[in-house]
């Protein structure tokens, strides 16, 4: 009898090729059970190694906190810049470190310790990209600022002070590039119109031409990007 589709109704299954693999392996990933097959190894004859192991794997499971993502509201996914990427936890009380791979986010950390890391990573990867964004369209447009600061906002994506501060909204990581870009021009332009004049948008228009799209999804869809990591 074929116990194949069980299998699959009963799990999250992931089949990995390796050519660095040689043997199958099974990895409890969250949620997902992976099965890494060496390259001349057929699904098929996977799905039988995952059938014989099927107690192991039921053991495992059991095993995590099946709450955990979800109590602490831990997505398994994460748009950065609009590109999605997996997140994939390893818990370790041994050290902690996060890191990018084919489209991963990669997590070695305790249980306890997942969102603070996660969120301190995201941030820090925004601060990089909005300090080159606010360098370059500053220099273009012979404007000065004093000093950048990624916060939580709870109402505004960003602001300029009187005081030349600008500040972001670190969940605009989720949003794709083209609407970062615009939300930096616009506080950019702050910095020569403190309004929102019909001046403000025609001197946002000139360095942004195509602001009105990002702006339009900004609105549309900036409710969604709280949905990742809340408070």
């Amino acid at each position: 009898m074929n116990k194949t589709p069980n299998l699959r109704k009963h799990y999250n299954i992931k089949i990995r090729k390796s050519s660095k693999a040689k043997n199958m392996v099974i990895r409890i990933i969250n949620k997902y059970v992976e099965l890494v097959l060496p390259l001349g190894v057929s699904e098929k004859f996977g799905y039988k190694f995952l059938i014989s192991k099927e107690k192991w794997i039921k053991d495992k499971l059991k095993n995590i906190d099946a709450n955990f993502i979800h109590s602490e509201f831990i997505h398994p996914e994460y748009p950065i810049f609009g590109e999605h990427h997996e997140l994939i936890h390893t818990e370790t009380t041994m050290y902690t470190s996060v890191f990018i791979k084919n489209n991963q986010i990669i997590v070695n950390s305790r249980k306890c310790d997942l969102k603070k890391t996660l969120k301190l990573f995201l941030k820090n990867i925004l601060s990089a990209e909005i300090n080159a964004l606010c360098t370059f369209y500053a220099e273009q447009n012979h404007f000065k600022y004093n000093k950048i600061s990624i916060k939580e906002l709870r109402t505004k994506w960003g602001s300029c002070s009187s005081l030349k501060n600008l500040n972001f909204n670190w969940r605009i990581i989720f949003a794709p590039k083209n609407v970062l870009k615009y939300l930096v021009v616009h506080e950019i332009c702050h910095l020569k119109e403190m309004n929102h004049s019909d001046k403000f948008w025609n001197l946002v228009e000139k360095v942004d031409p195509n602001y009105k799209e990002s702006r339009l999804w900004l609105k549309k869809n900036g409710r969604q990007l709280y949905n990742y990591l809340p408070n």
